[in-house]
This record gives C-alpha cells, sequence and structure tokens, in this order.
C-alpha cells in the first residue's frame, strides 16, 4: 500500500516545488574518483552558472573502500564545514561474485554498507549540532527494491552473516542476493537510525529509498557484462538519470518530507515520493538493532 506522494501530477512537480538551498551544506556520495567528481562538478557548474559565481560545489576525498579512512574524512570535513544539512548516501556498487576485501569482509556488503553507515555515525554530531540551530536537516540513503527478492529469515548478526554466499561464490542468483542484502541493511540502517534519533528527540529525518532501475553508465555496462541477452527488457523499464535523480532529490529536499517528518522518518520511498513497504524483514526492528549492533562491532574490530 503507498502513501503520500502518490497524488503527484507529474514527476516535474517534485523540481518545481523544490525551495532554495541557498546556505544549506550538503554531501553526496557516489563519484568513484576525484577526477569524475570534478567532471560531474563541471558540468553542474556548466548547466547553473551562479553554482560557479558563488564556488559552491567541492570534490570530497572519500573511498568508500577503505573502511578505515573514512572516519579521518569526516573529521575533516567538520573541521572544515561549521553544518551539515543534507547527507545523501548514494554511492553503492551493483551486484558481483563474493570477494572479500582486505578486512575478510564481502566488498558488496562493506562498500554498500558498512561505509555508509560509519560515514554517517561519523558526522552525526555535525548533523545534529546543524539540527539543534536549523530545521530540515536529512540523511538519505539510496537503496533497492531488490531486497525485496530476499529469502526470508535473514540474519545479520556478525561478518560471517555479511559473508553468506547464498550458495554460490559467482552465480547470478547469489550475486544478485548479495547485493539486495546489502540493500536490505541500507533500509534497516535507515529505520533503526530514525527510531534513535526520535528517542533523543533529535529533529532529523532519515529516509530510505528505491530511485527505480537507473540506466547510468555504470548499470550499462553491469548489463553488458551480465544481462547482455535481456539488455532489451532491462532498458524498456529503466528510467534515465535525470529521472532517477527524482526521488533522492525529493528525499533531499522536497518540503512535504520535512512538513510530514512522523511520516516520512525511517519510511522506504519509490519514484517519485510515493511510501512504499518495504520487505517483512526490512520492518523488523530486532533484526535492525542487531544490524547496527553487528555493523559498529565489526568496524571496531577492523579499526575503523
Amino acid at each position: 500500500m503507498s502513501t503520500s506522494g502518490a497524488d503527484r501530477k507529474t514527476k516535474w512537480d517534485i523540481v518545481s516545488e523544490i525551495p532554495s538551498l541557498h546556505g544549506k551544506v550538503a554531501i553526496v556520495t557516489g563519484a568513484k574518483s576525484l577526477e569524475k567528481a570534478d567532471k560531474a562538478i563541471k558540468q553542474m557548474k556548466e548547466d547553473n552558472p551562479s553554482l560557479a559565481r558563488d564556488d559552491l560545489l567541492h570534490p570530497l576525498a572519500l573511498e568508500l573502500g577503505d573502511l578505515q579512512n573514512i572516519n579521518t574524512v569526516a573529521a575533516k570535513f567538520a573541521a572544515e564545514e561549521k553544518r551539515l544539512d543534507i547527507l545523501v548516501n548514494n554511492a553503492a556498487l551493483l551486484a558481483r561474485p563474493l570477494d572479500l576485501d582486505k578486512n575478510g569482509i564481502s566488498v558488496s556488503f562493506a562498500t554498500n554498507h558498512l561505509a555508509p553507515f560509519r560515514l554517517t555515525t561519523a558526522l552525526l554530531p555535525l548533523l545534529k549540532k546543524t539540527a539543534a540551530e536549523y530545521s530540515g536537516v536529512r540523511i538519505v540513503n539510496v537503496g533497492s527494491d531488490v531486497h525485496l527478492k530476499l529469502p526470508p529469515s535473514i540474519q545479520l548478526n556478525n561478518i560471517a552473516d555479511f559473508n553468506q554466499s547464498f550458495g554460490s561464490t559467482d552465480s547470478a542468483e547469489s550475486n544478485l542476493f548479495r547485493y539486495a542484502l546489502s540493500k536490505l541493511a541500507n533500509h534497516l540502517f535507515s529505520a533503526e537510525l530514525q527510531r534513535r534519533l526520535d528517542a533523543e528527540k533529535v529533529p532529523i529525518v532519515t529516509v530510505g529509498l528505491h530511485p527505480g532501475y537507473v540506466l547510468t553508465d555504470g548499470a550499462n555496462r553491469h548489463i553488458d557484462k551480465y544481462h547482455s541477452d535481456i539488455r532489451e527488457s532491462i532498458v524498456v523499464r529503466s528510467l534515465s538519470p535525470l529521472d532517477g535523480a527524482l526521488t533522492t532529490v525529493f528525499a533531499a529536499a522536497h518540503p512535504e518530507v520535512w512538513e510530514k517528518r512522523d511520516l516520512y522518518g525511517g519510511a522506504y520511498v519509490e519514484p517519485y515520493g510515493r511510501i512504499e513497504q518495504p520487505s517483512e524483514d526490512a520492518r523488523d526492528p530486532i533484526l535492525a538493532a542487531n544490524l547496527w549492533k553487528s555493523s559498529e562491532e565489526a568496524l571496531q574490530r577492523i579499526g575503523a
């Protein structure tokens, strides 16, 4: 059952209803290198000259595959910025074989969940400080509806659970399930973070979302490598990168999310702003609390 946002006349209502964000500070993860970040910033400045004139966009040197370095990056950002109004955890790896990072953790799970978990918790003091002075602070975690494909009764109590193979280290189904596991973790993190913020009476809204199937350059390469035989069926139901950004923009900046924060806080949102029902596991507060605990323990064990 969907609620709120469903009655929008068109997706472009979202764009027209976004207020000025002048004075706000935001982080959006996603660029795989400073070169790509610089390229994106250059394009945005060309499209919006006011951004270039006021020097409002800057790259953030953040390697999400290096869990030990995230605290350092967050501390440097907090030392240089007086506020943080919007944090969008957008970066993610698509389905891939089971490979482990230098810490012995699934690369998919480490990059897609543990990295944004560590970045967010490291920046929480600055986010809370901002929320105490200004309204509208938000944390947006970009997940996926692929979490709905997981078998039920998932456990996330330790690194072994993070590294589960789903029957194979490299098959189309097991690779998809590993990606789905990391996206389930994103949604559980959103819900648990909101519960903790509410318990502390901190006025921050956390939203988890599925942006749609977005045909980015990376998605195109992934399709060519793993799903070339069904490319046409994938493309026909995919969104352009511009359309794929709209749900994230809605969650990060639309007034409705703040005005109805009791509704959107910890919610699962799909294009273009509809609150939908996530999986049963994604709604399990015990699983969410266990994931928070096991995430902290894993990061502490590896010194991150």
